[in-house]
């Protein structure tokens, strides 16, 4: 068996290594005893700390889950929101002053596609002109976009923006 592999080994076009001495440099953290012999990934693996990027899932022809930058207290206040829609429930105490229309206008363009199920997912919002944006999926496929504003202390809806994919505009016509 190993004449075989070496025959095989042998029969290979192999490149020149750009870095040798990279592959045989003894590598040391300030983390972990010098005794431990480290590979260059374990080493990487070890460090932690503030520089470090974190890493969301995306959702393909959605958003980013990343709501990172939410302030709490909003975030608190959309899943509530979209507690009580999936369930139904009253929701004009969460539309801001006179914008009830938007929240009329939603219900008539969605009461057929609205999914039945009660789960939703919140995507990476996005800061706007007093305010925030930020992209809900109801269901499997059932995006919107709710614009919240801070009115008198309070989070409130100011626009409920369905957003349509391309099938769905195709199915309408």
């Amino acid at each position: 068996m190993r004449s075989e592999t070496e025959r095989l080994a042998s029969s290979f076009e192999w490149t020149t290594e750009l870095e040798p001495a990279r592959l045989t440099q003894k590598v040391q953290s300030e983390n972990i005893s010098s005794k431990v012999k480290l590979s260059p990934l374990a080493v990487v693996a070890s460090i932690s700390g503030e520089d470090e990027k974190k890493v969301f899932p995306f959702i393909a022809d959605f958003s980013s889950l990343d709501v990172s930058l939410l302030p709490d207290d909003l975030k608190k206040r959309a899943n509530s929101f979209c507690s009580s829609l999936c369930k139904k429930e009253n929701v004009d105490s969460f539309m801001a002053k006179d914008c009830l229309y938007s929240l009329a206008l939603f219900y008539l363009d969605s009461e057929k596609s609205f999914p039945k199920d009660e789960k939703w997912i919140l995507g990476s919002p996005f800061i706007v002109e007093g305010g925030w944006e930020i992209p809900v999926r109801f269901g499997e496929s059932f995006d919107v976009r709710l614009f919240w504003i801070n009115e008198n202390n309070s989070w409130k809806i100011d626009q409920i923006q369905i957003i349509y994919s391309q099938n769905q505009k195709e199915e309408q016509r």
